[in-house]
């Protein structure tokens, strides 16, 4: 029997506390390390920053957030959109090798997603925000917009 991934957008306001039961120690029911998962589609590009409310500020030329009086260096800074075809584009860019948080910016959907480095290697955002599939064990069934279907080869 063939597993059936089937990831929808709706998904994403959800995402960080399904994420949550992940980091659960499950002897003693506490929480064993926090995920970082933010999004937000109310932010404002002011030349130099970009401004994501919260506290989350984006200096673009030191390619390093600012979280209150922290400075967070960026990994990847990476943007999604779509073609008038409907095809996935995705243009990546890897500003600090040693950076703590990478941000996504969903064009298509106008929305921002900061995120730690476990958040950006889980499945949900790999497989739906990104695209990013091994072919060896995932093929895609369907990848719309709202809604992406993979079947698990093995």
């Amino acid at each position: 029997m063939k597993s059936i991934f089937y990831l929808p957008y709706r998904m994403l306001s959800i995402f960080p506390t399904v994420a949550q039961f992940s980091n659960l120690d499950v002897m003693s029911g506490k929480m064993v390390r926090q995920p970082f998962f933010f999004q937000t589609n109310r932010f404002k590009d002011n030349g130099t920053t970009l401004d994501f409310s919260s506290g989350l500020v984006l200096d673009k030329a030191k390619g390093v957030l600012k979280l209150g009086a922290q400075d967070i260096p960026i990994k990847y800074f990476i943007q999604t959109s779509y073609t008038p075809e409907f095809k996935f584009v995705k243009e990546q860019t890897m500003i600090h090798a040693d950076g703590v948080f990478s941000i996504i910016y969903m064009q298509a959907y106008n929305t921002f997603l900061i995120l730690d480095e476990a958040m950006f290697n889980s499945t949900y955002i790999q497989l739906f925000v990104l695209e990013n599939y091994d072919e060896r064990f995932f093929e895609p069934i369907s990848l719309e917009a709202y809604a992406k279907v993979y079947k698990l080869k093995i």
